[in-house]
């Protein structure tokens, strides 16, 4: 599932207000570990059932931001470009900094049962359409990972859309501060010749793939971080 707001990006007004209180560094710790966790599971919760998390982080001057970041399940609706049918997901991530707030939202299209992505509606005027899904495993351990799916991302919403970019979304099972956490990492490509711009949000599981309210939002764009935030 494309978890990402690069789309909003986009918009100037958060890209900026990101970029101000932006800090280096990386995404959790990952480290190894033998109990299974229930990964579909909890893919399953994350977009059929929604949730919302809240994280924190500090700009280089010391200023403190946070950004919330909430799934809300849709009834189902007509796939751009593709045509047909499928369930919905709202991924809505708000900034806030100095008192001052902005949002994004992005529309998910994918199969409720196999969890398959097969589209999504930036907001923005852009979409964009799998080409390749790979099934997560029910259960793994920390430290696993692999391919969810590939994407190409078109210049509009409706049929004759030209391709614009590509993009492909890895996930993981992680730790960091004693916690399991499941992992998506998006990587676009974009124009050639540009720099790859990379999300990672990761958010706690139980064992039985339960979410839990511990998060982690990791951006950078054309090499630069733009957000390393987390509610440990």
């Amino acid at each position: 599932m494309r978890i990402s707001f690069f789309a909003a990006l986009r918009r100037g007004s958060l890209a900026a207000l990101v970029l101000m209180a932006g800090c280096g560094g990386s995404g959790g710790d990952s480290g190894g570990g033998s109990q299974d966790y229930a990964v579909r599971t909890a893919m399953g919760h994350w977009l059929n059932d929604g949730g919302s998390w809240t994280v924190n982080g500090k700009g280089p001057a010391g200023q403190s931001y946070s950004l919330n970041i909430q799934f809300s399940a849709m009834k189902p609706g007509a796939i751009p470009i593709v045509g047909g049918m499928a369930a919905r997901t709202v991924e809505t991530l708000t900034a806030t900094i100095d008192g001052a707030s902005v949002d994004g939202a992005v529309t998910y299209y994918y199969d409720s049962a196999s969890l398959s992505f097969i589209a999504s509606d930036n907001g923005t005027g852009g979409c964009s359409v799998a080409t390749a899904n790979t099934a997560m495993p029910s259960n793994a351990s920390t430290g696993a990972g692999g391919a969810i799916y590939a994407a190409s991302d078109y210049d509009g919403c409706a049929a004759g859309a030209a391709v614009i970019s590509t993009s492909s979304t890895d996930w993981s099972l992680e730790t960091a501060a004693g916690f399991a956490l499941l992992c998506l990492k998006q990587t676009a490509l974009g124009p050639a010749g540009a720099a790859p711009a990379v999300q990672s949000t990761c958010v706690e599981i139980a064992a039985d793939g339960t979410l839990g309210g511990r998060a982690h939002l990791f951006v950078s764009l054309a090499g630069v971080t733009l957000i390393d935030a987390g509610n440990f």
